[in-house]
């Protein structure tokens, strides 16, 4: 099982195994700059930081099934048009953008 390596963004990780991750379901202020446009009025810097706290943990990436469609991602339907994995995430237990939710560091973004 993989674990996170390094933060790319508030919504973006990549895993040791190489792959980089577009968290589903969520999106973030871009991390270099605070976008005050956004209800939550914080910075993707303020998510990137938070999920820190995870970084060298074991993480479990999966594909949302939820969603059907992804209109920015390729013909496969689990990737974006950046080339990252579109995933869930969960750690111990706990599904990573549902606590970004809660914690009012990222809005519900459908793919």
């Amino acid at each position: 099982m993989a674990s996170i390596k390094k933060i790319i963004d508030g919504d973006t990780v990549q895993l040791t195994d190489g792959s980089v991750v577009r968290m589903t379901g969520v999106d973030t202020p871009e991390s270099a700059i605070q976008d005050l446009s956004r209800p939550n009025k914080v910075g993707g810097w303020a998510s990137a930081y938070y999920l820190k706290r995870w970084i060298g943990s074991s993480i479990g990436a999966t594909i949302d099934v939820a969603t059907n469609s992804f209109p920015l991602s390729d013909r496969r339907g689990d990737r974006d048009v950046y080339g990252r994995d579109l995933r869930r995430l969960t750690v111990s237990g706990t599904v990573v953008e549902e606590d970004l939710l809660s914690e009012g560091l990222a809005s519900l973004y459908d793919f």
